[in-house]
C-alpha cells in the first residue's frame, strides 16, 4: 500500500471511495499511486446472511459505485509496475458500469438462480448493527460515513481522466459473479 493519505471522501467534484494502492516515483522506478474504487469481490462481505437468510442488508442504496474486478486492478499494477513510462503517474481504476448494491444483489441473484432479498438501512441503522455486532465504534462510524457518501452519489463516477494501462476491456460485476458463483452456495 501506498504511504500517501486515503481519499473516502473525495474533492469537490471528484468520486468518493477511491483509495492510493502504489507508491510515488521517488520510492522507486517503475511505481506509481493507482486509485480505487469499490472492488466486486466486495459482495462476498454478503455471504453470511445470503447464507443464513437469502437476504443482504446494505446502508448505500440509492447510490451507485463502479466496482472493478481485482485482477483488473492487478493487471494495470503488472504493467504500471514493470513497463517503461509509468513512473510518477497516478490511475484511477474503475469498473465498467455504475451500479447500486440493489442492481448487485439482483445481478447475484440471477447468476444463482435464486431469490435474494435486498433489505435498505439507513447509514446510521448499518453502523449501530455493527457495534451490536462487535465492530469497534470507531471504524462502524467510518464506514457510516462512507455510506453517506455512496448514497449521496459520490462513488458512482466512471473516472476516464487518468486511463490506466490495460490491453482488454475491465471485468463486469456479472462475469465477477460468474466466476465466483461456487462461493455463495
Amino acid at each position: 500500500m501506498g504511504e500517501g493519505p486515503v481519499e473516502l471522501g473525495g474533492v469537490a467534484g471528484e468520486p468518493a471511495g477511491q483509495f492510493e494502492l502504489g507508491v510515488g516515483e521517488s520510492q522507486g522506478a517503475g511505481q506509481c499511486p493507482q486509485d480505487v474504487g469499490t472492488g466486486v469481490s466486495n459482495a462476498l462481505w454478503w455471504l453470511p446472511t445470503i447464507r443464513a437468510e437469502d437476504r443482504v442488508y446494505d446502508a448505500s442504496d440509492p447510490g451507485k459505485t463502479v466496482p472493478v474486478d481485482t485482477f483488473d486492478i492487478a493487471r494495470v499494477a503488472a504493467v504500471a509496475l514493470t513497463q517503461d513510462g509509468h513512473a510518477g503517474r497516478a490511475y484511477i481504476i474503475n469498473g465498467p458500469q455504475a451500479v447500486t448494491a440493489r442492481e448487485q444483489v439482483e445481478i447475484l441473484a440471477d447468476v444463482l438462480g435464486r431469490t435474494i432479498e435486498f433489505v435498505p438501512l439507513t447509514p446510521e441503522q448499518f453502523a449501530q448493527h455493527s457495534i451490536e455486532q462487535g465492530t469497534p465504534a470507531d471504524f462502524a462510524g467510518a464506514v457510516q460515513n462512507l455510506n453517506e457518501l455512496f448514497r449521496a452519489g459520490r462513488a458512482g463516477v466512471i473516472n476516464e481522466r487518468h486511463h490506466p494501462p490495460q490491453r482488454h476491456p475491465p471485468g463486469t460485476f456479472r462475469q465477477w459473479c460468474q466466476d465466483h458463483a461456487d462461493q455463495f452456495h
